[in-house]
């Protein structure tokens, strides 16, 4: 996120540098899944994703200074798991729980703002959200 003094932002050409906000975030996940019915109306579902997630090359600049944010990683598991009961042909009740993490985007660590003397930024230390979700289904 670049921006430029212009006199004219509509169709003038970019002026001076004014300020950035830059950065990268990639995601790297694996998942495996497998299912057991091991009566003919009983299945057990489960799986676990691994995720590998970094953040780097993230900066704060201002003319000709510029501040860099630390890199960040975090490496999770989320594992899952569900019950399922087949009560008639029509109708399957189901119990499932599971973990999921969800990474911090490019623009919530990195993009902001710098409008005189205030500084609008959004956070580059967020942390990952966890979240630990059960479900009751009827099908």
């Amino acid at each position: 996120n670049e921006t430029y003094n212009t006199p004219a932002w509509i169709d003038g050409a970019a002026g001076r540098f004014s300020n950035a906000f830059k950065g990268k975030t990639q995601t790297q996940a694996l998942y495996a899944q497998d299912a057991w019915r091991f009566l003919p109306r009983w299945k057990f579902v489960y799986g676990v994703r691994y995720e590998d997630w970094q953040a780097n090359d993230g900066l704060q600049a201002v003319g000709a200074a510029a501040l860099p944010y630390p890199n960040a990683e975090a490496h999770h598991f989320s594992p899952k798991a569900s019950l399922s009961f087949d009560v008639t042909d029509t109708l399957t009740l189901r119990a499932s729980v599971g973990r999921a993490y969800r990474f911090p985007t490019v623009s919530e660590l990195f993009q902001g703002q710098i409008n005189g003397s205030s500084i609008f930024n959004n956070n580059p230390n967020l942390q990952p959200e966890d979240d630990l979700s059960k479900e009751l289904t009827a099908e």
